[in-house]
């Protein structure tokens, strides 16, 4: 809250019980028109456990005010699935402009996923559930890329790197240009400081 959002490049919801952003949702989906890449933690497994409610909302509010419509959390548990040319076939055949080629045959492992239904101008990314999903630009009308999980686990610290090929697939969305005119802060890192655009903060 408080960066001026003509500043991110990405915005990555991992967590759970996600709620407030700092901005309204039409603030957000201004951003994502504009070229702002946005991936999300939209639910769990079991229905929607552990807070994931608050996600679904937390999306819900940000694709009502896209306009986009069907994004609803389902009941039941997912898995895993290696994403294949007819994954990325279903969306660069419909328009899809992104370029999938990093993804191919990455396997996406999950501990205990949820299932998703997800607006028809948004695609699965693999699996039966829509477990992972992209609302790819050349689809949508939006400058900026969404994307969206049912599962808290596979892009965590403790496991992104001992699942299949998800550090990859994350490594694959934090990268994507869609295009937009959205800017990213250069990082530049030391022992004890870190600058952000300009400014250089302590470890104090």
């Amino acid at each position: 809250a408080g960066i001026d959002l003509d500043d991110v490049g990405i915005m990555i919801i991992p967590g759970l019980q996600a709620t407030d952003l700092g901005y309204s949702n039409s603030d957000i989906a201004d951003w994502i028109n504009a070229g702002g890449n946005l991936f999300q933690v939209m639910w769990e497994h079991s229905g929607g456990c552990c807070g994931a409610t608050n996600n679904m909302a937390l999306a819900q509010g940000i694709f009502n005010a896209l306009s986009w419509s069907g994004l609803s959390g389902d009941s039941g548990v997912g898995s895993g699935f290696t994403i294949g040319q007819s994954d990325i076939d279903a969306i660069t055949n419909n328009c899809g402009t992104l370029d999938y080629s990093g993804l191919l045959n990455k396997t996406y492992q999950d501990m205990a996923t949820g299932r998703l239904n997800i607006p028809s101008i948004c695609n699965s990314l693999g699996g039966s559930y829509n477990e992972l999903f992209v609302c790819d630009p050349g689809r949508t009308g939006s400058q900026g890329a969404v994307f969206g999980m049912a599962d808290v686990n596979p892009f965590s610290t403790t496991n992104y790197t001992a699942y299949g090929d998800n550090f990859d697939i994350m490594s694959w969305i934090a990268g994507v240009n869609a295009g937009g005119t959205a800017t990213t802060s250069t990082y530049n890192l030391f022992e004890d400081q870190v600058t952000l655009a300009g400014r250089v903060f302590k470890d104090a």
